[in-house]
């Protein structure tokens, strides 16, 4: 079902996520609106990531996604949840990741799907956990898929070095050298953009069409399931 509707929105060709990437290793993903998250969630329950389930994890806001995974009873187990009121998420989040072996760590660098800087959660998350390796990747609106762009990066050579900013944040020419890498997967356009005449240089896919049709596609299977249900509760009285 879920290749299905991943196939009716366009999407459906999926990186090949090798075996013998690093054992720990920090996915920095394009985030810009939350249909970013249902399709990965759709992907994932489309088997694309079945080869790295037992080490994936994402990093996600509890106040916003959690309630879509109580409703529909699904699995927590990949999430690791970013909780607005808690002051110290990052430890947290580092706590939990230093009792695994191995893991790939999807995560938003921005912390948020609204257009601000990058935080310093995922470096220091990164250092704490002594990950030595990013990758920047994203779903690509334009080209409907998820892409890699520079492949895995050592950073571990930053770690405690003179170039980290404040308070061993990441280096400037870090950040750069990722956003760049960034800038080529393109981001799905927000509503305050389509209204907008001058939007830059940066590619941008209209709002409207993906993600009305995303909830209408999505309503229409939800009622022929509780249809399907009713229909074989009425067929055993």
């Amino acid at each position: 079902m879920a290749k299905l509707l991943l196939s009716i929105l366009g999407w459906g060709e999926m990186i090949n996520i090798p075996e013998d990437i690093p054992d720990k290793i920090i996915l920095l993903f394009s985030h810009t609106e939350i249909m970013d998250f249902y399709l990965i969630q759709l992907y994932k329950m489309a088997g694309y990531f079945d080869n790295i389930k037992d080490r994936l994890k994402i990093l996600a806001s509890y106040e916003s996604v959690r309630p879509f995974f109580t409703r529909f009873n699904m699995n927590e187990s990949n999430m690791l949840w970013v909780i607005q009121s808690d002051k110290g998420n990052t430890e947290r989040i580092t706590n939990e990741l230093n009792k695994l072996d191995k893991f790939i760590l999807f995560v938003g660098p921005k912390g948020s799907c609204e257009k601000i800087e990058w935080k310093k959660g995922w470096y220091h998350i990164a250092k704490a956990t002594h990950t030595n390796y990013v990758c920047v990747a994203g779903l690509d609106f334009m080209e409907k898929k998820i892409k890699v762009i520079g492949g895995v990066q050592d950073i571990s050579h930053y770690y405690n070095s003179v170039l980290e900013t404040e308070n061993g944040g990441p280096p400037i020419e870090l950040i750069k050298k990722l956003k760049n890498q960034m800038s080529y997967i393109v981001p799905k356009r927000t509503k305050e953009e389509e209204l907008s005449v001058d939007v830059g240089d940066v590619t941008i896919i209209p709002f409207y069409n993906d993600t009305f049709l995303f909830i209408i596609i999505l309503t229409m299977i939800i009622i022929l399931i509780a249809v399907v249900i009713l229909f074989t509760f009425y067929l055993q009285i």
